[in-house]
C-alpha cells in the first residue's frame, strides 16, 4: 500500500520550493525549542520563583495567549497588504522576541517578570504567526498542497516530541538556566531561514 504513495515515485516528485522548505525547517526549530519548556515549564514556576506556584503558572499562560491573540488580530489586518520583503521582517522580528523572551526566562526572580515575559511572548508569536503563514500559503507548490501541510505537521510535531524529552533530561542534569538557554538558541536559530530569504525580496521586482 506504501508503494503507490511514497516508493513507485521518484525522489525529484517531492521537491517543494525554497520558501516552503524555509517555513518548515524554521518553525521546527521554533517549536522544538518551545517544547523543551513547555512540558515542565509549570515545575519552574513552582519550585525555583518567588511568588510563584501551579495557578499563577496557569495565569501567566493564560497572559500568553490573550497577547498572542491580540497582537495576532491586529498583525492579521495590518499585514494583509504588506509586501513578502514586509513579511520576511515580520517574521524575523518576531522570532527573535520569543528568542530573548526564553532567554530571560534563565533569569527572572519574581513571578511578576514570568508574566511579562509570556506578554512578550504572546506579542512575538502574534507578530509573526500571520506574517509566516501567508508566506507558507502563499508559496504552496500546485496539485500537492496537502502533501506539504503533512511533512510541516511530521517535520513540527517530530522535532516537539524530541525535545520534549530532552528538556527534562537538560533541567534534570544541568538546571534550568541551562534548559532555557539552550530553548533560546534553537528558537533564534529559527530565524536564519528567514534571513536568507530577506535580502532576495528587499529586490523591488520581487516586492507584492
Amino acid at each position: 500500500m506504501l508503494y503507490l504513495p511514497f516508493l513507485g515515485r521518484r525522489p525529484s516528485h517531492f521537491k517543494v520550493n525554497r520558501i516552503v522548505r524555509a517555513f518548515i525547517v524554521s518553525e521546527t526549530l521554533l517549536w522544538s525549542g518551545w517544547a523543551l519548556v513547555n512540558p515542565i515549564f509549570a515545575i519552574f514556576v513552582a519550585d525555583r520563583v518567588a511568588g510563584g506556584n501551579i495557578s499563577t503558572a496557569a495565569a501567566a499562560v493564560t497572559v500568553n495567549m490573550i497577547a498572542r491573540i491580540v497582537f495576532e488580530l491586529w498583525a492579521g489586518i495590518h499585514q494583509a497588504r504588506s509586501s513578502n520583503h514586509a513579511k520576511f521582517i515580520y517574521s524575523i522580528v518576531g522570532i527573535g522576541i520569543v528568542g530573548l523572551v526564553y532567554l530571560g526566562f534563565a533569569f527572572v526572580t519574581h513571578i511578576y517578570q514570568v508574566f511579562l515575559l509570556l506578554a512578550l511572548s504572546g506579542m512575538g508569536f502574534g507578530i509573526s504567526t500571520p506574517a509566516k503563514m501567508a508566506l507558507f500559503s502563499g508559496h504552496l507548490d500546485k496539485r500537492i498542497e496537502s502533501a506539504e501541510w503533512g511533512w510541516y505537521d511530521a517535520a513540527v510535531f517530530g522535532g516537539m516530541a524530541l525535545t520534549a524529552f530532552l528538556g527534562g533530561v537538560i533541567a534534570a542534569n544541568f538546571g534550568f538556566r541551562a534548559l532555557f538557554m539552550v530553548s533560546s538558541v534553537t528558537i533564534l536559530i529559527g530565524a536564519i531561514p528567514f534571513l536568507l530569504f530577506f535580502n532576495y525580496y528587499h529586490r523591488p521586482k520581487h516586492r507584492r
